[in-house]
């Protein structure tokens, strides 16, 4: 009797928690749709940032708690980053802008997958579930290192970022691996993206978008050799 209680309270913990997510997703919608800095982020994302930057100069000890937050609720009901990448660079520039948003990345992705794999036995699994007969593909031919799991989905991009974090939880993964993972994994596209806000020119400029695809394929090369040839990195005592 006491085990069906606890199952009953469970279940209703975790539709609560499913209704505050869809009630969050719902919020940001509304905000974006109907609010006038909404409407002037999807028409004018330059003017925008521009407000964004000035706002940062005035409040130089909030606006990182700030990003963290915004990061941290964008990847709970998987919304997409990138925009907070493109206005970090705005607010903060490049160098500030990437800790930042990595920093802000790594948090997040180890709250949603620790949510993730609370939820795994309900319907965020079913939402993932498509997607997680590939990741544990991945997970077996990686040896189980969940940190390697985490890098290849980052710099592959083969799964969005929240619902990765989610199928992570569900995975099992452990938390310092998803920080960790996401800390490397995540470098290049933030560097990307958090280039595009603080300056166009880094957007464009062919060295900088050289050394970052240089970085991907570096990384990624170690991954993918670890994923098609496992003994090699044996022989030097590497899992």
């Amino acid at each position: 009797m006491l085990h069906l209680r606890m199952m009953t309270r469970d279940t209703v913990l975790r539709s609560a928690a499913l209704a505050i997510l869809a009630s969050l997703l719902g919020v940001a919608l509304v905000l974006l749709i109907v609010t006038p800095q909404g409407l002037a982020l999807m028409h004018n994302p330059h003017l925008f940032g521009q407000d964004v930057r000035g706002w940062v100069a005035r409040h130089p000890v909030e606006s990182p708690g700030l990003l963290i937050v915004a990061y941290l609720l964008c990847t709970l009901v998987a919304l997409p980053v990138w925009w907070l990448q493109v206005l970090a660079g705005y607010g903060f520039g490049l160098i500030f802008g990437m800790g930042w948003c990595i920093l802000a990345s790594g948090i997040a992705a180890v709250a949603t997958a620790e949510l993730g794999q609370w939820l795994a036995a309900g319907a965020v699994q079913v939402r993932v579930n498509q997607r997680m007969a590939r990741l544990r593909r991945l997970q077996q031919n990686l040896g189980h290192n969940g940190l390697l799991v985490v890098m290849a989905v980052r710099l592959t991009h083969v799964v969005p970022f929240g619902l990765s974090n989610y199928a992570f939880g569900a995975l099992r993964v452990h938390p310092a691996s998803v920080f960790v993972g996401t800390l490397i994994g995540m470098m290049p596209i933030t560097a990307t993206y958090v280039g595009l806000g603080a300056a166009g020119e880094f957007g464009s400029h062919w060295i900088f978008i050289g050394v970052l695809i240089g970085l991907n394929l570096m990384v990624l090369a170690l991954v993918a050799l670890r994923y098609k040839r496992p003994g090699w990195f044996g022989r030097f005592g590497v899992e």
